[in-house]
């Protein structure tokens, strides 16, 4: 769940992405515009209606998809950084080893 420069006040956009065990991106199901108070609801129904749901790492490949008018993307950016990166967007948050979770924003 995040914020995006398009929602508006007191609205959030919830994503669900789906990658297959090689890391590509097969779907995504975004809602925009959702109040707040209903975002952690959705999102726990969004993740509930999966048939196996299992917590750890992963790895993902790049991908970019516009369900919309908001484009969602993963982006290498190690060229421009010099460094391995990449940017998750349209929220803007930069990925970068050890890839334990954390980011910058």
């Amino acid at each position: 769940m995040h914020g995006t420069r398009r929602n508006r006040p007191g609205e959030i956009g919830v994503a669900l992405f789906l990658f297959g065990h090689d890391g590509t991106y097969v779907r995504s199901e975004v809602h925009d515009d959702v109040p707040l108070e209903q975002a952690h609801a959705l999102r726990e129904q969004l993740v509930g209606q999966l048939a196996e749901v299992a917590y750890g790492d992963i790895a993902v490949r790049t991908f970019s998809v516009r369900p919309g008018d908001v484009t969602w993307e993963l982006v290498d950016r190690t060229v421009t950084h010099g460094l391995p990166r990449v940017c998750f967007y349209p929220m803007d948050i930069m990925f970068s080893p050890p890839w334990s979770g954390t980011y910058s924003t």
